[in-house]
């Protein structure tokens, strides 16, 4: 008969949270892979007006302030301010959602300690052995305690 690992260990509080509060595995691969993608968003403020063709791809006027005028050639002129923002990649959120997923991720090597590994099924005659192993363990811990006490004596 396997053991589970709930078995050996009793349930996990940590899974106990999560059902409590309704956090599915699917609920946080959603949310670590917005976190894959995030972007952080830049603000600057700079003298006179800007037009939006005038910009770069990406960026994008908030807020004009003053007047525009257009010049003879028609160029746009302005005596305000312009505020301007702009997508950058969060490469600190990035990577901190890298190294989480990639926790979880991690397989144990072969000589992992905290692995308990079962190959097979044990059947009646392997558990035989394993008792009479035990039993002939415990004798010869007996016999070695009280042959050191009658040494010591």
């Amino acid at each position: 008969m396997p053991v589970t690992v709930d078995e050996l260990n009793g349930p996990d509080p940590l899974d106990a949270a999560f059902q409590s509060e309704k956090i599915t595995a699917h609920y946080l691969v959603k949310k670590l892979k917005r976190e894959l993608n995030a972007k952080e968003t830049k603000t600057i403020k700079v003298k006179g007006a800007v037009g939006t063709d005038n910009l770069p791809r990406g960026f994008r006027v908030v807020a004009c302030s003053g007047t525009m005028a257009e010049g003879k050639e028609g160029q746009a002129f302005g005596d305000g301010d312009t505020v301007i923002q702009y997508d950058v990649i969060a490469w600190g959120i990035r990577q901190k959602a890298r190294e989480s997923g990639m926790a979880h991720y991690q397989k144990p090597g072969p000589g992992d300690p905290n692995v308990l590994r079962i190959s097979h099924e044990l059947n009646e005659e392997d558990r035989n052995l394993i008792r009479e192993g035990v039993e002939a363990f415990k004798t010869l811990i007996i016999k070695t305690h009280y042959d050191g006490i009658s040494d010591s004596k």
